[in-house]
């Protein structure tokens, strides 16, 4: 049974107390630095996450844990599969409640947490960027998740699986059940308009080909945004953006 409601708010993986005399995982497992490529049609028919029973949370299916890389570190791995983990990724946008209108320029940030507070740094935070396109909130979950899947050769750890877990509804339906589709309109939503944000749409479908060339599969996972563990850090990035700009 779930340790959780889908109203409360789970204790914080971030918060689990880091393994003491944990086993060389090189003894233990040996290194494991590649898998065989995953077909992208199985990738993609498979991309959501979903928990049986729905209100599991975060801190009931994963848990911190060695890696088995060659230079070990402490990852939430999935309590019944060591080649599965969880990564958590947010994004906010100061101002972007307004959409723009109160003349105060929305400034973005996204933050990624993968492992425990213990651990430095248990989370990275990252300013948008200023290249004339607007902020907002869609856009700041899009960089948040392209952040965290570019920071490491995560199949060189020992995974074959991520899981992304986020609260944005945009970003896990967009990548689910959207994106095949803007894919055969030729990047036209269904009215017939250009899809919004396809640079980084694009971005993150060729990130998700090359981890799945290299053996990872990565699905996406819906949570309330009160189990998201990278809320903080995506604040903190926005807060810090917006400031540059008054």
């Amino acid at each position: 049974m779930p340790t959780n409601t889908a109203t409360s708010i789970p204790p914080r993986l971030q918060d689990l107390p880091t393994p003491r005399n944990a086993p060389d995982p090189r003894r233990e497992y040996g290194i494991q630095c590649s898998f065989p490529a995953v077909p992208t049609s199985l990738a993609d028919r498979n991309r959501r996450f979903q928990t049986y029973p729905e209100t599991l949370a975060p801190f009931d299916l994963f848990t911190i844990g060695q890696n088995t890389s060659t230079v070990p570190g402490y990852r939430f791995i999935r309590k019944n599969d060591q080649r599965q983990m969880l990564m958590f990724c947010n994004g906010a946008c100061i101002s972007n409640e307004q959409g723009g209108n109160s003349g105060v320029e929305p400034r973005g940030g996204c933050g990624v947490v993968f492992s425990g507070r213990e651990i430095m740094p248990n989370g990275l935070d990252s300013p948008l960027e200023n290249n004339g396109i607007p902020h907002s909130s869609n856009r700041a979950a899009l960089h948040a998740v392209i952040l965290g899947l570019n920071l490491q050769f995560w199949p060189g750890g020992g995974f074959e699986s991520m899981v992304i877990a986020c609260d944005s509804e945009y970003v896990v339906l967009g990548v689910t059940e959207w994106l095949q589709k803007w894919i055969k309109r030729g990047w036209k939503n269904s009215a017939g308009r250009p899809v919004a944000n396809a640079d980084l749409w694009n971005k993150l479908l060729e990130r998700l080909r090359e981890l799945e060339n290299d053996g990872c599969h990565v699905q996406f996972w819906q949570i309330p945004r009160e189990w998201n563990e990278a809320y903080g850090c995506a604040n903190k990035a926005a807060e810090v953006n917006s400031s540059l700009i008054h």
